[in-house]
């Protein structure tokens, strides 16, 4: 059997990282009311060079503003472009997905909503036992 490495050339792909809202930088915000930029060097471990990503600081913002009024409620997913040039690796057309997690029924953040449907029924009889066990 034949194995080999291929080189496929790229302009880009698609990245997608889901991460904890608490890591999300908020002291590189201009001042309110200023437009501006955001920029974030991103380092993967044992990587040397840094992956550059650029947002819109009023909808860095926004962003902002949804996760304080949902705390510990959401899911932050960061999505772009991954584009390679002259400066090194860079995040392109970056930006933030903010999704509200379901609640438990009792109340508590994170849980999926229960299924609607009863579960079927489960196998009976002494070979189905032994399979139990033997997991």
């Amino acid at each position: 059997m034949a194995t080999g490495t291929a080189v496929v050339p790229l302009r880009s792909f698609k990245l997608s990282w889901a991460m904890s809202p608490e890591r999300v930088p908020r002291e590189v915000l201009p001042p309110e009311g200023e437009p501006g930029e955001v920029e974030w060097q991103l380092q993967l471990e044992g990587s040397a060079p840094p992956i550059r990503v650029v947002f819109n600081a009023r909808n860095y913002r926004r962003m902002i503003r949804e996760l304080d009024e949902n705390k510990g409620n959401v899911m932050l997913t960061l999505q772009g472009y991954l584009t390679g040039g002259p400066e090194g690796l860079f995040l392109d057309r970056a930006g933030f997905r903010v999704e509200r997690r379901m609640s438990k029924p009792g109340g508590a953040p994170g849980a999926r909503p229960s299924s609607p449907r009863p579960a079927p029924p489960r196998p009976q009889g002494p070979a189905v036992e032994v399979v139990r066990r033997l997991k």
